[in-house]
């Protein structure tokens, strides 16, 4: 894509607008929109689970290309498919792994920390929220096929 100057640079200043095929493929809403069904079967598996007296601790390993890797970690922290590619800090890098705390019943997690390259303290999810905006927040299964 970076031979394609005009999709390249939509793709840097506002990943969301970017179609291709024709226009009849967006990239970033589409890994959005799996990234999201990711959670909802990952957490169901958990839920599941747990009622069925699973002894595990609740952790889940989710190995993961740096764009989806990226999508899954937003949408758990409750942000919007906008606030993809315009933070640095959730930009996963090869062999990136983030660890993300959810709370029973809830749509967004608890708290979030990087793992790997280096680890990094503990961030409160509704800290990033409220820095991020209220107009930004997107609970899990948010429709976003509208963008």
């Amino acid at each position: 894509m970076k031979d394609d100057g005009e999709n390249w640079e939509l793709f840097l200043s506002d990943p969301t607008k970017l179609r291709l095929d024709g226009g009849t493929f967006a990239p970033v809403l589409d890994c959005w929109e799996r990234g999201e069904k990711n959670w909802h079967a990952i957490r169901s598996d958990g839920a599941i689970d747990a009622e069925e007296g699973d002894d595990a601790d609740g952790a889940t390993l989710i190995i993961a290309h740096g764009q989806m890797g990226q999508c899954m970690l937003l949408s758990a922290l409750g942000l919007g498919v906008e606030t993809y590619g315009h933070d640095p800090e959730f930009i996963f890098g090869n062999c990136g792994c983030a660890e993300i705390e959810w709370a029973d019943g809830e749509g967004s997690c608890r708290r979030w920390r990087w793992m790997h390259p280096e680890e990094s303290s503990w961030e409160l999810a509704d800290a990033r929220r409220r820095e991020e905006g209220e107009h930004t927040v997107a609970r899990l299964g948010e429709d976003v096929s509208h963008m």
